[in-house]
């Protein structure tokens, strides 16, 4: 079976995919297949085997990519090279592997009182799955960030460097192992507008909104006269929040 010329829009990020081809081959219960595809001027690559054993899934599948458009919205514009690998067994599926993130920029909506929603969360009239029929889904993957990684939110702007290793386990709850840096960044808020002269978050492999070490503006550790938290700890809550709201989309 082969496929050329293929193309896949997903709306959501305005990811669009162009020049797609897939070739596959029938193996003894299984299929074997490789492809390609690009997404803005990068190019990307895939190949894996998947077989059936009791009308469930095993095999390996690669993902590889250079420079790729991932994200066009006006929020957010996001260039990755991925190196992704996905091994499935049953209902088990594991990725690990790294992603660089050569450039973005992140200028997301106010998102002053948005609440992500619970694990738990029921909607009325949906049929609930049954646990046993779902998939598993658990990762471990090394975020790295360039130099032309740009976010702007809640007062915050600057450069974000570094990197992070996210892993999340089936129970979907995401952990972080690693150091992001605020470099020639600026924070207003409360009327005081301040020049950060280094920041950094430190994950020690707690919770990703919740990171072991929070390093913001010098000097400006105290709350002010109303009881407002200091500029280091919005800073440390502004840049955890927007790790945790881009997890949540991967992993959604």
């Amino acid at each position: 079976v082969r496929l050329r010329n293929g193309e896949l829009d997903l709306y959501q990020v305005n990811l669009a995919l162009r020049a797609a081809e897939l070739e596959a081959r029938l193996i003894d219960s299984g299929v074997t297949f490789k492809g390609s595809a690009k997404a803005g001027t990068g190019q990307l690559t895939t190949n894996g085997t998947v077989q059936w054993r009791n009308s469930l899934p095993y095999g390996d599948i690669s993902i590889r990519g250079e420079d790729l458009l991932l994200v066009n919205v006006p929020e957010a514009r996001i260039t990755a090279s991925p190196a992704l690998d996905f091994k499935i067994a049953g209902r088990r599926i594991d990725i690990g592997g790294e992603v660089r993130i050569p450039q973005a920029t992140i200028q997301p909506a106010d998102l002053t009182g948005a609440v992500l929603s619970s694990s738990d969360e029921l909607i009325l009239g949906e049929v609930p799955r049954d646990p046993d029929q779902s998939f598993r889904i658990a990762s471990r993957v090394r975020m790295v960030l360039g130099e032309k990684v740009t976010l702007d939110t809640f007062g915050l702007s600057g450069r974000l460097t570094g990197s992070l290793t996210v892993d999340t386990g089936v129970d979907g709850i995401s952990r972080g192992t690693g150091e992001l840096a605020v470099a020639d960044g600026k924070y207003a808020a409360l009327g005081r507008r301040l020049d950060i002269q280094r920041g950094r978050l430190i994950f020690s492999g707690g919770l990703l909104a919740d990171p072991g070490g929070v390093v913001g503006p010098e000097g400006c550790d105290e709350p002010d006269s109303l009881g407002n938290p200091s500029p280091r700890l919005q800073v440390g809550r502004v840049v955890s929040a927007q790790l945790t709201a881009a997890t949540d989309v991967e992993d959604g």
